[in-house]
This record gives C-alpha cells, sequence and structure tokens, in this order.
C-alpha cells in the first residue's frame, strides 16, 4: 500500500504547487480592478495584466514592482496604443526599479504626461524589461530624460515610438547613464528637446545603446551625444552608440554635426544626413553638392578620430607625411 501512495501523494503536491498564469482585467467599469498599481499588486509571475482602450491616471507612478509580468493595452485599426496612462505634476508615468528582466514586458502603451526629475514617462533603474509598441510622448525631466531614463539597464524597445519630450539638462527623449547598454529594434526618436545636449538621446558613464531600423530626426539641440568626459577612476564616461540600418537627420541647427556628436559605430544601410529630405550624394557630408576637405573633416568629427593622425600620436605631422608618402603608388 505504501509504494501505492507515493506517487499520488507527488502528484497532489504537484497540483497543489502549480500555479496558472491568469489575465487580470482593468478598466473604469466592470473589470477585476480600476487602477492599474492594484492590479500589479495582486500579480503572480507571468500573469497578464490588460487594459482597456481608456485613460488611466494613477495617484503616483506605477510600479511594476519586480514581478515578471505583462501590463498590455489595447491597439486601433493602425497598431498604436489607446491605452493612455497619464502621469501627474509632480509624478513620472511608469518606473522599473527592482531587477526587472525581459519577463516584465511593457506592450501597446502610452505613457504621457509624467513628470520627473528623471524618466518623466518610463524610469528603468537595475532593471531590463521588454518594452514593445509603446509611445513615449509628452513627458518632462527637471533634469535628465524627459522620455525615458535608463540607469544600469539594457532594456529591449521594439516598434516604439519616443516624442516630443523634453528635459532641462540632458537627453530629451532618451538618457542612458551607468553602462545601460538598450536595443532599440524599428523605434523613432523625433522632436524632443533638451536644454542641454541629446535633444534624441544622450549616453554617459560607460553606457553603449544600439540602434537597429531606427530614425533619429528633428530633436533640439541636437541628435544623439554624450558628455564628452573622460570618466572618473577609470570608468569611461561613454562608449560609442551603434547605428545598424538606422537613420540620423534633420536634428538641431541642420548641419551634420548636430546630427550625431562623437564618436559613433555604423553598420548596415546606416544614413546620416543635415536635411532628412536630401539625399546627399556619397561622401558629401555637407551636402553642398561638392565631396571636399570640409567633408573629410566632418567625416573625422563623426568617427571621432583625426583622420590624418596616421601614427596615432594625435599629432599630424611630417611622420604621418612620411607614411603616406611611403605608401604612395598602386594598392596592391
Amino acid at each position: 500500500m505504501k509504494h501505492h501512495l507515493v506517487p499520488a501523494l507527488i502528484a497532489a503536491i504537484a497540483i497543489t504547487t502549480t500555479v496558472r498564469a491568469v489575465t487580470i482585467t482593468v478598466c473604469s467599469q466592470g473589470c477585476d480592478y480600476t487602477s492599474i498599481q492594484q492590479a500589479i499588486q495582486a500579480a503572480h509571475p507571468g500573469d497578464v495584466i490588460q487594459l482597456s482602450a481608456q485613460s488611466y491616471s494613477e495617484s503616483g507612478t506605477i510600479d511594476t514592482a519586480g514581478k515578471g509580468i505583462t501590463i498590455r493595452g489595447t491597439i486601433d485599426a493602425t497598431g498604436l496604443p489607446t491605452s493612455v496612462l497619464v502621469g501627474g505634476t509632480f509624478h513620472g508615468v511608469m518606473k522599473c526599479v527592482l531587477n526587472e528582466g525581459p519577463s516584465t514586458v511593457l506592450e501597446n502603451l502610452h505613457l504621457e504626461g509624467g513628470h520627473s526629475a528623471y524618466g518623466g514617462g518610463l524610469y528603468l533603474k537595475n532593471a531590463s524589461p521588454s518594452i514593445v509598441n509603446c509611445t513615449i510622448s509628452g513627458n518632462h525631466a527637471s533634469i535628465d530624460g524627459g522620455g525615458l531614463y535608463l540607469d544600469n539597464s539594457s532594456a529591449t524597445l521594439s516598434s516604439c515610438r519616443i516624442s516630443a519630450n523634453t528635459a532641462s539638462s540632458n537627453g530629451g527623449g532618451v538618457f542612458c547613464n551607468t553602462f545601460s547598454s538598450p536595443t532599440l529594434t524599428n523605434c523613432s526618436i523625433t522632436n524632443n528637446s533638451a536644454s542641454g545636449q541629446g535633444g534624441g538621446m544622450f549616453d554617459s558613464a560607460g553606457s553603449h545603446p544600439t540602434l537597429v531600423g531606427c530614425t533619429v530626426s528633428g530633436n533640439t539641440p541636437d541628435g544623439i551625444s554624450h558628455n564628452g568626459s573622460p570618466g572618473v577612476n577609470g570608468v569611461p564616461a561613454y562608449t560609442p552608440v551603434f547605428l545598424v540600418d538606422s537613420t540620423v537627420c534633420g536634428n538641431g541647427d541642420g548641419k551634420v554635426s548636430a546630427q550625431v556628436a562623437g564618436a559613433a559605430h555604423f553598420a548596415g544601410e546606416t544614413h546620416i544626413h543635415a536635411n532628412c529630405e536630401l539625399n546627399a550624394a556619397l561622401g558629401d557630408l555637407d551636402q553642398n553638392g561638392v565631396v571636399d576637405a570640409v567633408d573629410w573633416q566632418l567625416l573625422g568629427e563623426l568617427l571621432g578620430i583625426c583622420l590624418g593622425d596616421l601614427d596615432g600620436n594625435g599629432q599630424v605631422d611630417g611622420t604621418d607625411l612620411s607614411m603616406q608618402i611611403g605608401a604612395w603608388g598602386e594598392c596592391p
């Protein structure tokens, strides 16, 4: 009899300890909850919090509380989010600060109207959630990261729109801090502004964002920037942004130098143009119709190197000229 009881006991324990993921609904009337924060507190890992096509105004910043859950909104016929999360005069819209990982998913959400010192729309610290088809627009930071602020975060953003956000210091659209390495795929960063630098994006403290198939345009005073500092205690202030099949154009004062300030890595069909409406001839970076020495200088600025310094000693001198003359002739 004992041998027959053991399997039955194990099965009973398995049944009682298995928790199925559930869908929790949130809306103004007729749902499980009327508050997103209350739904988060009730949720378990794997649960889906389903929102409706309406505006949600919480009493404070919505906190995902370190849970591996999905907060999913609704979309219209064009695929744009219709679930609008509205911040307040004295608080941001949403934050993830308790080691959330990719299993924390924010999907089909529109974050707007948030005001905070950092990350008026979305604040990520020591957290790397998955952000899918979200709009972050019309938020403000009194310091950095009007739309999105990342601190030690490797969040992934897919098919998101970050627009019309403002920051009183740096990073009107996005601010990357403390070794943040977010990956943005098929996203747009447009029409954001900062009083300092990085109207579209600002990276600092060893951060290394990657943009794949993205567009950065119409930002003020520039598109993508960094603090330009060598760092402290051996920690670099920034590492180059990596642009893959992306377009950066029409930012700042309309000059190429206002598109990507400092070093950057490029791959695939990446285009850096002063004017989004123009298709510059190959090499004509200032788009004046002529490929000349000015374009050569601009190329060096974009790559973050001195193109004439062949021996890398920080000076363009006779040694560099000798190296060039020594290499004169037919290429192998």
